[in-house]
């Protein structure tokens, strides 16, 4: 009886033991996560991008009449005024064309003073003959006659003068050739290539082949940088916004400039899959520099900072902390209705919050509405924000927080 006894009351221990297990365990375990307060600081949206310094102005010289390049007067690197000499092609075939028009211009002006006498000579006989006919001494015929000669030379007057109108543009275009044969400096600048030597034969462009480029001269005083930004990011640029611009030939210096021009057709690059292969799709932007760049030279690599927007004291979050969650049914599509923010640590529990973000970057996003200063969100690990659900359980330790609020968005 006792050893019966013993085992119920054992096996009652043992129900009880397995209920507290059981209630221990279906309790809902916590789990740690990193939190930051929101604050309040002064955001700055960067957009980076990568590309190449140019001068703002270039010009490129080619030859506009077929020769031989006699003399070259400049060399790489040398700096020269408008108007100064750079090089001179063979000008005797340019000289013979020149001369000959000049000859064919005297012969025209011949003409035109033979005409004019002629001319002359008829408006002289009509007068006589129109006399003779009003005393009835010649045949009406004569007089007629007289008159349709005088028209045909004051036609011929008419004709030979548009022929010398004809001989001098002929002239002032050889003239002009002539002029070009020696070529001299269209700007103030620096000479960045020659690319032809002395014996060489200039050749003019045609419509399937361009012409000679002779040499290059640049203004180095005002120079650019011309930047490719992805077409995610190129909608924030717009023209007057300031830049900052890291050459890489000055590692130590940083140079101001200004957004001048954003193009609005985008150059698209290919993939390795060819031309015909999706690429990604980039748009330049040209940022003028401020001063003198120090031994400025064409196709030096640089990277430009360009400041889209700021904000003084704004209430900021870290970037991963926004995430996206489920908040209702959408009764009309049968749907879920997803909506941004954040997870506020209140009362050891994980809240989600929606919120509503500005400007952003890399690293933080700008509040607009949804949160107050002091609330503290989770901020990490990425596999906890990941999972979290709202009302969860959790265990909260402050994260560090690094570096300045400065929001970056970077363009390969």
């Amino acid at each position: 009886m006792n050893r019966k006894r013993w085992l119920l009351i054992g096996g009652a221990g043992l129900v009880v033991i397995l209920i507290v297990v059981s209630v221990l365990t279906s309790r809902e375990s916590g789990i740690t996560v990193e939190y930051e307060e929101v604050t309040h600081h002064d955001l700055t949206a960067i957009v980076s991008a990568s590309g190449e310094i140019e001068p703002k102005q270039s010009v490129s010289i080619s030859a506009t009449t077929p020769g031989e390049v006699v003399r070259i007067g400049v060399t790489e690197g040398q700096r020269v005024n408008k108007g100064d000499f750079l090089l001179q092609l063979d000008p005797v075939n340019v000289a013979a064309g020149a001369s000959g028009q000049a000859a064919a211009l005297e012969a025209a002006r011949a003409e035109l003073e033979s005409a004019r006498a002629q001319a002359e000579y008829a408006r002289q006989e009509y007068g006589r003959r129109n006399a003779l006919a009003e005393r009835d001494l010649i045949p009406r015929s004569e007089l007629d006659a007289a008159l349709a000669e005088l028209r045909a030379r004051e036609a011929a007057v008419a004709a030979a003068r548009n022929r010398v109108g004809q001989a001098e543009a002929s002239l002032r275009s050889a003239r002009h050739d002539l002029a070009r044969v020696t070529i001299r400096s269209p700007i103030d600048g620096v000479v960045t290539r020659v690319n032809v030597e002395e014996g060489e034969v200039a050749m003019i462009g045609t419509m399937n082949q361009p012409g000679t480029v002779l040499l290059s001269i640049a203004d180095l005083g005002v120079m650019e940088a011309t930047v490719e930004v992805d077409e995610t990011d190129v909608v924030s640029i717009d023209t007057g916004q300031p830049a900052r611009v890291t050459v890489d030939a000055f590692p130590d210096t940083t140079f101001q400039g200004t957004v001048t021009e954003v193009a609005t057709s985008p150059k698209v690059q290919p993939t390795a899959s060819g031309p015909g292969g999706a690429g990604a799709t980039d748009f330049e932007v040209t940022i003028t520099l401020e001063g003198t760049l120090p031994a400025a030279r064409s196709g030096l690599s640089a990277s430009a900072e360009i400041v889209t927007a700021t904000r003084e004291n704004a209430l900021v979050i870290p970037i991963q902390s926004l995430v996206v969650r489920p908040v209702a049914e959408d009764t009309a599509s049968g749907g879920v209705v997803e909506r941004e923010g954040v997870f506020v640590v209140r009362d050891g529990r994980a809240h989600f919050v929606p919120v509503k973000v500005g400007i952003a970057g890399d690293r933080f996003f700008e509040v607009e509405r949804g949160l107050e200063e002091g609330a503290r969100v989770v901020s990490g690990p990425y596999q906890a924000l990941r999972d979290l659900r709202d009302g969860q359980i959790v265990e909260a330790e402050e994260a560090e927080r690094e570096g300045p609020l400065s929001a970056r968005r970077g363009s390969s």
